[in-house]
């Protein structure tokens, strides 16, 4: 019986980030920068939580596959080591192409390229995926252009129109994002709309796109809030909507309450939940406010391993300790 293709692909990528994360370089630099912290005065406990939790995140990119490595690349490129994970993924481009992972691939790709010609073949290969309706990431594709705030033109923008009017509610948002980018006349107007949808799930996704669009027209801000304070705790929406109003800063008098409910959703929500509040809560944290995460540091899901590092290692570079 032959090996399935996604294993031969997940232990040829094994192996490559294993012999790419283990050069000398890499190593010496990473300890350099907590040898540095603590010359200068970081406290022990922080230059330990920075090892660990760069620690954690390498090992989430060597070791993890499918999006939730595309995740740890991700927070590496946030971290300023796009350079790194770029040529991680060039490498290994032609078995990331033949997987279900190949639209995270290029996306990183994207993100990482140096110049809008290095860049433009990877979003054209999203866009085909985008443009083939029997994909099975066809869906995948259209969130990373939204993600990417590729404008969609000709063809693209007519078949992002037809799939928003075809597709279940909750999946029509993605089209809907690229439309909004590409400044569709109604566009924005529809997905604020949806922020009243009698469907959590169409709620849940429209928290998710208003903080990557991050609008700051006022009537959006006043309706994110709004919709923010009627949500229920236990709603699988309100993380994300709590997440984007605080993103947003759209009402500071609510910052404490809301902040609140996201660090609970750090703390005992599912894996995606808490790379979510992770993202937003990194921008309101200080070091003073990591030791409560350092346990889930070892937490049997990898997005929230590479999460909880993640916010470890921007909130301790945004202190200082690099």
């Amino acid at each position: 019986m032959s090996t399935p293709h996604w294993v031969r692909w997940g232990c040829a990528l094994t192996l490559t980030c294993s012999a790419l994360w283990s050069q000398p370089e890499v190593l010496a630099r990473r300890q350099a920068s907590i040898e540095m912290g603590a010359a200068q005065g970081s406290s022990s406990v922080d230059v330990r939580l920075q090892a660990r939790a760069t620690a954690t995140l390498n090992e989430a990119l060597q070791s993890e596959t499918g999006w939730v490595r595309v995740h740890a690349a991700e927070a590496w490129i946030a971290l300023g080591d796009g350079e790194r994970i770029r040529r991680l993924h060039a490498a290994e481009l032609s078995a990331l192409e033949n997987s279900a992972f190949r639209v995270g691939a290029w996306r990183i790709l994207a993100v990482t390229a140096s110049s809008p010609a290095e860049r433009a073949p990877y979003l054209a290969r999203i866009e085909t995926v985008f443009l083939a309706p029997g994909s099975a990431d066809r869906l995948q594709a259209i969130e990373s252009l939204g993600k990417l705030r590729h404008v969609l033109r000709g063809t693209a923008l007519l078949a992002a129109r037809k799939m928003e009017a075809e597709v279940a509610p909750p999946d029509a948002l993605f089209p809907l994002w690229a439309l909004c980018v590409a400044q569709e006349p109604g566009a924005i107007e529809r997905l604020t709309g949806a922020l009243a949808s009698p469907d959590a799930a169409v709620r849940r996704r429209t928290g998710l796109i208003l903080r990557w669009l991050a609008p700051q027209e006022p009537w959006i801000r006043q309706e994110l809030a709004r919709a923010t304070d009627a949500e229920p705790t236990a709603s699988v929406a309100a993380p994300y909507l709590v997440s984007a109003a605080l993103w947003l800063k759209v009402d500071p008098a609510r910052t404490a309450p809301w902040r609140a409910r996201l660090e609970d959703a750090l703390m005992t929500g599912p894996a995606n939940v808490r790379l979510e509040a992770a993202q937003t809560l990194m921008r309101l944290w200080t070091p003073a406010d990591l030791g409560r995460v350092a346990v889930l540091l070892d937490h049997a899901e990898g997005d929230v391993r590479i999460g909880v590092a993640w916010t470890i290692l921007e909130v301790l570079a945004r202190a200082g300790h690099r």
